[in-house]
């Protein structure tokens, strides 16, 4: 009986990132979904709605990240903020759990993927 690994969840590599962030000195925003009747949500004032999932800073590099499954696709709201986000000189990714080694990469600074 051959073991298939299981695929990682996007929660789970939003995690990763952060270790990976927090071992390269940046300073990591996130915002907690929680459970609610309606499912999960994540509380969002004002215009946050599409806010992506991870800011981080560190000396003169701020990245913002959008968190995918294998298959996520970003919502309009989402691509909204990553082109603001650009705009006012932030490295934008949407990264997915099989972009590990690129993740580190870029959080290296060593890449530039978008």
């Amino acid at each position: 009986m051959s073991h298939k690994e299981s695929p990682i969840m996007e929660v789970e590599f939003q995690g990763q990132i952060v270790d990976v962030a927090h071992l390269f000195g940046f300073t990591v925003a996130s915002f907690r979904a929680a459970r609610t009747k309606h499912g999960w949500r994540t509380p969002v004032g004002a215009d946050a709605e599409g806010y992506p999932d991870l800011t981080m800073y560190k000396g003169n590099r701020k990245v913002a990240i959008e968190v995918k499954s294998e298959k996520g696709k970003t919502t309009q709201r989402q691509e909204f903020w990553l082109s603001i986000l650009r705009e006012a000189g932030f490295e934008t990714y949407v990264l997915r759990p099989n972009q590990f080694d690129e993740m580190a990469e870029i959080l290296r600074g060593e890449a530039r993927v978008k």
